[in-house]
């Protein structure tokens, strides 16, 4: 098999919560990309942003793709790169 030849072995948008975000994404493998969708519900610009990174999934299958809603993102960024004192 080629050298460089990327292995598919995602293919959806993966939905993650702040309990899982270290691990989905700080801790990823170090040879696949993440790809992070900051999203809110009801948001109709949000569900066609949706609709286009569903598609770019399934296109680069080698490429992690996760999601994560807006408010739980903010409160992952504030707790995990500035602690709270």
């Amino acid at each position: 098999m080629k050298q460089g030849v990327k292995i598919a072995k995602f293919g959806s948008i993966i939905p993650i919560s702040g309990s899982n975000f270290v691990h989905e994404v700080s801790q990823a493998s170090s040879d696949v990309w993440v790809v992070v969708v900051l999203y809110k519900d009801g948001y109709p610009e949000c569900g066609v942003l949706m609709q286009c990174v569903k598609e770019l999934a399934t296109m680069y299958q080698a490429t992690k793709f996760v999601k994560s809603c807006r408010w739980i993102a903010f409160l992952i960024i504030r707790i995990v790169i500035f602690p709270l004192c």
